[in-house]
């Protein structure tokens, strides 16, 4: 279900919740999930309530690693360049 649910936000990037039956039907209103799980079989009543905030879909992690890899490549980049630099500064003092 969970491959669907991340389906379901990228789908919609407006939607801030959704209400999904047993049978994994979605719906953007709880009433009409709810009258429709009353139509399933027994046990089949269940609606669950997903908050876009609560749930992290495959899209969004992806961005997040890849931000935190150019972030720290752009750090040890930094850090690189500030070392040269202060090695260059070092040997040009030296030679004084």
């Amino acid at each position: 279900m969970q491959d669907l649910t991340n389906k379901m936000w990228e789908s919609y990037p407006d939607a801030k919740e959704f209400f999904v039956t047993a049978d994994e039907q979605f719906f953007f209103n709880e009433v009409q999930a709810t009258n429709h799980a009353n139509s399933l079989g027994e046990g089949q009543q269940e609606v669950k309530h997903l908050k876009r905030a609560e749930v992290k879909t495959a899209k969004t992690d992806a961005k997040a690693k890849a931000d935190a890899e150019a972030k720290a490549k752009a750090d040890a980049e930094a850090k690189a360049k500030a070392d040269a630099e202060a090695k260059a500064k070092a040997d040009a003092n030296g030679k004084k």
